[in-house]
């Protein structure tokens, strides 16, 4: 089969690129040619685009519909005849526009769902420190530019917004891909209360690999593995810390805005060790010398990679009894749970990890390490992802004779306005409901 794949790299490297490459990686390992077509974050600093003669406008307009993308795709799909269309990240340099000369051209689109853009100007249905809904249903979602939820600027929120409304009424998201998959059950749930059709979402968890095999768990430290970023709860960790009599060492590891509040924390606290930035190699080097792994996040996380990595090692998990998290982590067998947010719940569950006898810690390790074995190896989600592109192949088969009218006004590329002219119309909307 051979497939054309298509990601947006972030400016930081995450989780989703981190995804990108497994999988590109994954398919070639199965003998699958894969062209792959990607953007890069890096390259969107202000003298990059001034030589290329794009402004916020211009940036603005491509979010919307990138013009020069699409023809980018459209010779890509004539020189290499893909069956399958695969994209990942597209926001902001890509944006939808790469679907129309797939669909075009009969070509069978996958869409991944890593994060909740579609309906979240931040991506992570996150504010003022809490989980927040507020657009998760709107057809004009207009309370993320009140909040400035993008990167804190209004002007830069309105683009993302006009981006989800855009497509959200001209019906891209239903007309232009085949087939949707999410890497857990509840963020699946989040898409279809969202408006996405179940029967187009589909799941495929991340996968760890190669497999690094279970580890010691001699260290005795606990570890947390992640950006330092208050939706990804370290001040619970910081305060839990603070409460336990006797906490064993915690060895925090990853950057973020609130790497300097963790150096401060950890001069005061000798059981709080400041890490910093590993090689993936240390960090699963680390992570199966540790007695347990924390994952504290507030927000809705879709998968939980950390959790995978920390179960391939045979570590334990104590995670948010939050979205995907709760999905994960099996409490009392293969980790335990605790309320998102609460030191207090957090701390009891540290007591009791470190209550367990030898045998039982060593049974909850076989149940970490099976748990992996069974559901985020290579083989397993190679599987699953074989079943989704023929899912996309069936889906796109059947629609080829029935094409409506309104997907003729789509394929015509009947936007209903200039992108500019959305952005301008969206912050004042906005604007006058602040008043």
């Amino acid at each position: 089969m051979k497939i054309l794949f298509l990601h947006n790299y972030y400016q930081f490297l995450g989780g989703e690129d981190l995804s990108f490459n497994s999988e590109v990686r994954q398919l070639r390992g199965h003998g699958h040619e894969v062209v792959t077509l990607t953007r890069d974050n890096r390259d969107m600093n202000p003298p990059a685009l001034h030589q290329i003669g794009l402004g916020k406008a211009g940036m603005a307009a491509r979010t919307l519909w990138s013009h020069s993308a699409s023809r980018e795709i459209d010779r890509a799909i004539k020189l290499h005849r893909p069956d399958i269309m695969h994209c990942n990240n597209l926001f902001p340099q890509l944006s939808a526009s790469v679907y129309r000369p797939a669909r075009l051209a009969g070509v069978p689109v996958v869409q991944a769902l890593r994060n909740y853009r579609y309906f979240c100007a931040n991506s992570f249905l996150f504010r003022d420190g809490k989980v927040c809904e507020d657009c998760l249903s709107k057809s004009f979602p207009t309370s993320g530019i009140r909040h400035a939820c993008y990167r804190d600027d209004r002007l830069a929120t309105s683009t993302v917004v006009a981006m989800q409304w855009t497509h959200r009424t001209i019906g891209t998201w239903r007309r232009a891909v085949d087939a949707y998959f999410t890497p857990s059950e509840f963020a699946r749930s989040v898409y279809v209360r969202g408006g996405f059709d179940p029967n187009q979402v589909h799941v495929k968890p991340n996968f760890i690999d190669p497999d690094p095999g279970p580890g010691p768990g001699q260290s005795g430290d606990a570890i947390f593995v992640g950006r330092l970023s208050q939706e990804k709860g370290l001040d619970v960790i910081l305060r839990a810390w603070k409460r336990l009599p006797d906490p064993p060492t915690i060895q925090i590891v990853g950057d973020g805005p609130l790497r300097e509040q963790v150096i401060t924390m950890a001069n005061e606290n000798p059981r709080i060790n400041y890490v910093g930035h590993l090689s993936h190699a240390d960090l699963l080097q680390r992570i199966g010398d540790a007695k347990f792994l924390v994952m504290p996040s507030v927000w809705y996380e879709t998968f939980g990679r950390t959790i995978a990595e920390s179960f391939s090692r045979g570590t334990p998990v104590l995670a948010s009894r939050l979205g995907a998290m709760e999905e994960l982590v099996d409490d009392g067998v293969n980790g335990f749970l605790f309320t998102a947010g609460v030191d207090d719940d957090l701390a009891k569950q540290v007591l009791k990890i470190q209550a367990l006898s030898r045998k039982d810690e060593m049974e909850m390790r076989q149940s970490a390490r099976d748990r992996y074995l069974q559901h985020y190896t290579e083989p397993a989600t190679y599987t699953k992802l074989m079943e989704i592109y023929d899912a996309a192949e069936t889906r796109s088969r059947k629609r080829r004779g029935r094409t409506t009218v309104g997907d003729h006004r789509w394929l015509a590329n009947e936007v209903v306005k200039p992108a500019p002219a959305i952005v301008n119309d969206l912050t004042q909307s906005s604007h006058g409901q602040s008043q």
